[in-house]
């Protein structure tokens, strides 16, 4: 590793020093009067200079708040990368069990949990807010072909996830409507979640 040069150490000392006094309340004039005072002191090399003053304190501060900021994003950025990588590696072994046919319900409800959860820490992590139509219609529609297919039911739903049973299950499962059909708009993408404000509809037709 390479040394840091001596005047480049006392650069550092002095930055340092007058970032640590504005941050206890120091003026400008102040953090320079102390810089002088604990040069001629000996306590650290400063690298002082006779007309360093409160201006030079303040390039002094602020190379040091920039420099604080720039590894402050850096390490920022580089947390974000490193989580967004575990998320991807999370996301693949999900859909590796979602298009795994002999899974378990079971295992294919835990799945899509995972992912709703995975989905929502990726959008905090980049700043996004999750759309709501994510949350309700991404894995709602095929949860909803597993019941009316019989392969799971709504309690399992209900221990399994918790959080959005209601949100599936609620205006869903209402007399009258055509099952089959949902079923197979399900399949080709074309089904929407029903709005709630329309009236069911009649149980003969004319």
């Amino acid at each position: 590793m390479a040394k840091t040069a001596p005047e480049n150490i006392s650069v550092i000392n002095r930055r340092n020093y007058a970032t640590e006094l504005r941050v206890r309340g120091y003026t400008y004039r102040k953090i320079a009067d102390e810089l002088h005072r604990a040069a001629a002191a000996g306590e650290k090399e400063y690298n002082i200079w006779a007309g360093y003053d409160e201006r030079d304190a303040w390039r002094d501060v602020r190379a040091e708040l920039d420099n604080t900021i720039k590894e402050t994003r850096e390490t920022t950025e580089d947390f974000i990368a490193l989580e967004l990588s575990r998320l991807d590696l999370v996301t693949k072994a999900v859909y590796d069990i979602l298009n795994d046919e002999d899974a378990s319900p079971k295992i294919r409800l835990a799945a899509m949990d995972r992912l709703l959860k995975s989905q929502e820490r990726r959008a905090k992590l980049l700043g996004l807010d999750m759309p709501t139509t994510v949350k309700t219609i991404d894995w709602r529609s095929e949860i909803i072909a597993l019941i009316v297919s019989g392969q799971i039911t709504i309690e399992q739903v209900r221990k399994e996830l918790p959080e959005y049973a209601d949100e599936i299950t609620s205006g869903f499962f209402k007399p009258g409507r055509d099952y089959a059909t949902e079923v197979r708009e399900i399949e080709t993408g074309k089904w929407s979640i029903p709005d709630e404000g329309m009236a069911e509809e009649p149980l003969t037709r004319h």
